[in-house]
């Protein structure tokens, strides 16, 4: 197979990330840009528990991703372990969260808001957010 066939065949298959946010049941947007976040079409996803869709950036190289959720008025997604950076921005609502680590046995409770960012401690649990 010449060099360029390989090549190509290869930048045109999905990353196993990709696959596994197909196969979990987790919807992809695609495409160099995202408009606004507050409208991009979210569907259930059974791992968190809510609404939710992950964003892919052509160019990112699938380093940078954003997975956008949504929290009903009253209701409070999975828990997850946060195993990497990460970074989270509240677009709309007003909520609590806590997150708790294996060392320790207080977790710390953080409320957030509009504009809020929060960075959950690598290795940390928390019951996702609570809205």
């Amino acid at each position: 197979m010449p060099l360029d066939e390989a090549s190509a065949r290869r930048y045109a298959r999905k990353s196993a990330f990709l696959e596994f946010c197909e196969t979990d049941g987790l919807s992809i947007i695609g495409g160099y840009g995202v408009d606004d976040l507050k409208t991009v079409p979210l569907k259930h996803w059974p791992r968190w528990g809510g609404p939710a869709a992950y964003c892919h950036l052509e160019g990112s190289q699938g380093f940078v991703g954003v997975l956008i959720a949504e929290i009903p008025p009253g209701k409070s997604l999975k828990p997850m372990r946060h195993l990497s950076e990460e970074q989270v921005l509240i677009l709309s609502g007003r909520g609590a969260t806590q997150f708790w680590s294996d060392d320790s046995g207080e977790p710390s409770t953080l409320e957030w808001q509009p504009g809020s960012l929060l960075v959950p401690p690598e290795g940390s649990v928390s019951p996702s957010f609570y809205h």
